[in-house]
């Protein structure tokens, strides 16, 4: 009997609960969520790395040299033209006819041949040392030259111009054609313009080869010869190169075409008449040189 109540008690409390049970179970709960929030990340750290560096070098270095520089230029010039060397292998050729002035500070040095030039040409500015019968030995020894009043040697009268001049014409050799040896002249000659150039090495030096003489004085005097006039010319020009002075060819200007000098042209055959010394003086002023 105990246990018929104790089932019944239990059954009624089933059927008191079981409906609270059964409205519970059909209410609703909200669904169970996880709480929203920020993904947990692990926070985003740049890796740890060594700082970067260049690595460490020994600087490099240029090798010292000089400043490049540029060099210096001078303001565009004229083109300087230097003359040709003159050949003094040659003659002087033709130039422009100069007029008496050219004359001025000259000193001419001969024989009579020479005094006739200073009697006829009309030069009267240049300053003579000649005398009749010079010769290129005479010249030092003998006192035969009256210079400014007085008798002296040519050598003497020369140097007692100091260098008040600048050119010097010699015209010798036609006394020395009797020589037995024209190489005595030659040495002769060459210590003559030693001299002139030791007095004023700044004279231009004009080395005057012999005129020739007639065809009748060539056949009447043994040495007085074409032959031996030529010869003497051919030691003049070897002397001019030598020297290295100025030759000046008289002898073309009056030759004819067989060597000799017309007849009408000198009196004697030898020395040069008037019309002639003019020729002369022309040729001198239409054959120089200027520096």
């Amino acid at each position: 009997m105990k246990n018929l109540k104790q089932i019944l008690s239990a059954l009624i409390l089933l059927a008191v609960c079981l409906p609270l049970v059964l409205c519970a179970c059909t209410q609703q709960k909200p669904p169970v969520t996880d709480p929203v929030t920020d993904p947990v990340t692990d926070p985003i750290t740049e890796p740890v790395t060594d700082p970067i560096t260049d690595p460490i070098t020994e600087p490099v270095t240029e090798p010292i040299t000089d400043p490049v520089t540029e060099p210096a230029t001078e303001p565009a010039t004229e083109p300087v033209i230097t003359p040709a060397a003159y050949d003094y292998s040659k003659p002087v050729p033709a130039s422009a006819m100069k007029d008496n002035s050219w004359f001025d500070g000259a000193v001419f040095i001969g024989d009579s041949r020479i005094q006739g030039f200073m009697l006829w040409s009309g030069v009267t500015n240049a300053t003579y040392i000649a005398y009749q019968g010079m010769m290129v030995n005479k010249f030092f020894t003998d006192p035969d030259c009256t210079f400014n009043g007085t008798q002296m040697t040519g050598v003497d009268a020369l140097k007692s111009l100091g260098k008040n001049y600048n050119k010097v014409y010699i015209n010798l050799g036609l006394n020395e054609l009797g020589w037995s040896y024209y190489s005595a002249f030659s040495s002769k000659i060459g210590e003559m313009i030693d001299t002139i150039r030791a007095n004023n090495p700044e004279a231009d030096i004009y080395l005057i080869n012999v005129i020739p003489v007639s065809d009748g004085k060539s056949a009447s005097v043994p040495w007085l010869t074409r032959e031996n006039v030529n010869s003497m010319n051919k030691y003049i020009a070897d002397a001019a190169l030598d020297k290295q002075v100025y030759l000046v060819d008289a002898h073309a200007a009056f030759a004819d075409a067989n060597g000799y000098l017309p007849a009408d042209l000198a009196s004697d055959g030898v020395h040069l008449n008037s019309p002639s010394i003019e020729r002369w003086r022309q040729y001198l002023l239409t054959h120089t040189v200027e520096d």
